[in-house]
């Protein structure tokens, strides 16, 4: 073969393989490029997709948040709880009802929200919704940080499986707090309704009865049953004419209501008196919907007016005039007196040592003796002439027409006289006397004020005169009023501006003749009137109720003023402190004395306390439990003045006490009074038996102290060994 012939060859051979490249390559290009437009095409696809996509997920959030906004702030508030009762989610609106923040409370049991009463109620809601598979619903009362309660509804649904089991209870919160207190409101209506003592009726519009309440049936003697639908006008008596309702009803139609008096007619057909009151309701559109009818039996008025007039003008215990009447009757007499230029003459009496009588045996029995007194004092007046009572044990007797004082002394004698004679109330045989001030109109006052002031400033000057008498008014006397009104005055401050100290007297033991105790006693330096003694200012205390602060006083005193002694190294005694009946009543004596023993620092068993006889007759368990109480702190209780009051045996040995004081005025008549001396033997036969300590008190001379030692008496104080003395003086007698 020629070389032009294989050179021929291999040119076409190149041709050919030059094509097949050619077209392998522009296949290689068409298959790129379908590639890249199926590229292209599935990229737009693509970038579709995602855009379609990225509007679900837009759709989607705005959904999301629609739900949230739905969820969280929904009228009602939404809790999913699981089996425990723990809350697992919780929307705004329920945190809000809770008053509480959302993100503390996931996690935390329900119950610890609700009010105790209300949370086993919870626990078996719960176990209905979960335990039963069972839609419930039911009434709670949530607990608010803020201390209110707030009634819910809860109505939970079961939810969520696992298996069979239920795992979730999706609950719904309704506030209900104003539909009860709706509730409450009607409810309250009601029972208001039904319990009012004035009839009630109710019309519709067209004056058809609607409803009556049982006071209604009282008054009328219809039952509901026999009105309902019926006209009022079945009530109606026919007293009033046409021209009378007519008038009611248009001024009722004017002004929307109207009262007065109105006479109907009962099922009975007695006619009777009645005060109406009629009201209509309107709609918000301003039309006529209700009348109501309210009314009430007035046929008793009079009666009651009677009733109300003895209410107001006379005493209710006795049915004398009281002191409005008294009043009424002074400014008449006064005119008239004024006018004639006539005397008048004004008796202001008091009981003597009532209040013992009233302690002692009760009040009820106090009761009975003012009705007896008023009694007999009415009989020794003229008739004519007005006997009050005040009040308390006080009594006025005004006298008209007076010509001389002794018209109103003669008075005066018939009640001292007539009060005199014993009286029996309920098995007890009393004595009684009265304190009797006399003041002339008008040499002792023109006006009704000053003569009342100076007739009871009489009075005083009458117990000040041994009681059982009758004194006139003097001018001097104002000044011993001034002078009682200056020593309240300045005892309501002798606390706080330490004019107040106390004196300590010895007590003595008979047999050895060693200082072994002393008796704290109060005594009060005036700034400008000096020295008060206490016979002067003891009984304003009691009487004006400073008592107990005065009490109080010394007892913290004597308890501190003793701890001193022992701290300075003196011999260790007992200080005796009196309390009085009054503060004895104090409901925290148990504890005035704890704190004074606490605050002192000073052991029990160096406090004594002298108590009354008075204290033992009345509250008699209580007066024990007292002094059970105080006697289990160590302290030592004693009676003070044994022999003057009422006191018996048998409640005696009932009181936890150690030592019987003997009243100074049995001693101080020792040595010549034989029925002296027997009551103190007596009184010291008695104590030994009981086992009690006896101590004398106001023992002035040696005979006494003999007599006393000789009859076994244990203890003695009084001026044969020292008078009261400052604790300095007495500090010395304990080294």
């Amino acid at each position: 073969m020629s070389g032009n012939h294989f050179e021929a060859m291999s040119k076409q051979a190149l041709t050919e393989l030059l094509e097949r490249l050619q077209s392998k390559q522009q296949k290689e290009a068409d298959a790129k490029e379908r590639i890249l437009h199926e590229l292209r095409v599935h990229q737009v696809e693509l970038e579709m997709q995602n855009r379609e996509l990225r509007e679900v997920q837009e759709r989607l959030e705005e959904s999301r948040d629609r739900y949230a906004d739905l969820y969280d702030f929904a009228p009602l508030g939404y809790f999913t709880f699981d089996r425990n009762g723990l809350i697992l989610a919780v929307n705004l609106t329920g945190a809000i009802l809770l008053g509480r923040d959302r993100s503390r409370m996931i996690g935390l049991p329900f119950i610890n929200f609700l009010t105790r009463r209300d949370r086993p109620a919870f626990l078996k809601h719960l176990h209905n919704c979960l335990h039963e598979n069972l839609q419930t619903s039911a009434e709670f009362s949530l607990s608010l940080p803020t201390g209110k309660t707030v009634e819910v509804e809860l109505t939970s649904t079961p939810s969520g499986h696992a298996g069979e089991q239920l795992e979730f209870c999706r609950t719904a919160m309704t506030d209900i707090s104003e539909r009860k207190s709706a509730e409450q409101k009607l409810r309250l209506a009601a029972k208001v309704l039904e319990n009012t003592q004035e009839g009630v009726l109710v019309t519709d519009a067209q004056k058809h009865i609607l409803a009556v309440n049982p006071a209604f049936t009282k008054v009328t003697g219809y039952s509901a049953e026999d009105v309902i639908g019926k006209s009022p006008d079945i009530l109606q008596s026919g007293i009033q004419d046409a021209a009378f309702y007519q008038q009611m009803w248009k001024s009722l139609k004017q002004t929307g209501h109207w009262q007065g008096e109105i006479w109907n007619r009962r099922k009975s057909h007695d006619i009777y008196p009645e005060w109406l009151n009629i009201s209509l309701i309107k709609n918000a559109a301003g039309e006529i919907e209700h009348y109501v009818g309210i009314f009430s039996d007035i046929s008793s008025q009079e009666n009651m007016k009677k009733h109300l007039h003895e209410m107001a003008y006379y005493d209710s215990l006795t049915g004398l005039p009281n002191r409005n009447l008294l009043m009424e009757r002074l400014r008449h007499e006064l005119l008239q007196a004024k006018r004639s230029g006539s005397m008048m003459a004004i008796l202001f009496l008091d009981i003597d040592r009532f209040k013992v009588i009233n302690d002692t045996l009760g009040h009820s029995m106090g009761d009975l003796l003012l009705k007896e007194v008023a009694s007999r004092l009415g009989k020794c007046i003229r008739e004519g002439d007005t006997l009050a009572r005040l009040g308390g044990d006080e009594f006025v007797a005004l006298l008209q027409d007076v010509n001389n004082e002794q018209v109103a002394i003669q008075a005066a004698g018939r009640m001292l006289e007539g009060l005199s004679l014993p009286l029996t109330l309920q098995e007890h045989e009393l004595f009684i006397t009265t304190s009797i001030g006399i003041c002339l109109y008008p040499m002792d006052g023109e006006d009704i004020d000053t003569l009342i002031r100076n007739a009871d400033a009489a009075m005083y000057r009458a117990k000040e005169s041994g009681r059982n008498n009758y004194q006139f008014y003097a001018a001097a006397m104002n000044e011993v009023a001034q002078q009682q009104f200056r020593l309240e005055s300045g005892l309501r401050r002798a606390i706080e501006r330490n004019e107040l100290f106390a004196l300590y007297q010895p007590q003595i033991d008979l047999e050895s003749g060693r200082l072994v105790g002393a008796e704290a006693l109060l005594r009060w330096r005036h700034p400008e009137l000096g020295l008060v003694s206490p016979k002067d200012f003891i009984p304003i205390a009691e009487d004006c109720g400073l008592i107990d602060q005065l009490g109080n006083w010394v007892l913290r005193t004597a308890c501190k003023q003793n701890k001193a002694w022992q701290d300075a190294g003196l011999p260790p005694i007992r200080v005796a402190v009196n309390i009085s009946s009054r503060q004895f009543k104090q409901k925290d004596l148990f504890l005035v004395v704890s704190e004074a023993l606490e605050e002192s620092g000073l052991a029990p068993q160096y406090l004594e306390l002298e108590l009354t006889e008075s204290i033992f007759m009345e509250e008699i368990h209580t007066a024990i439990s007292t002094l059970k109480r105080i006697k289990q702190l160590g302290v030592a209780l004693s009676i003070d003045d044994f022999g003057t009051g009422f006191s018996s045996l048998s409640r005696l040995r009932r009181f936890p006490i150690d030592t019987i004081k003997i009243d100074q005025s049995f001693v101080q008549e020792l040595m010549g009074d034989t029925d002296s001396e027997a009551v103190v033997k007596a009184i010291i036969a008695l104590a030994h038996n009981l086992k009690l300590n006896t101590i004398a008190e106001g023992v002035e001379t040696e005979g006494q102290r003999t007599f006393l030692q000789d009859n076994g008496c244990q203890l003695m104080q009084g001026y044969l060994y020292a008078r009261p003395l400052e604790p300095s003086q007495f500090s010395a007698l304990l080294i």
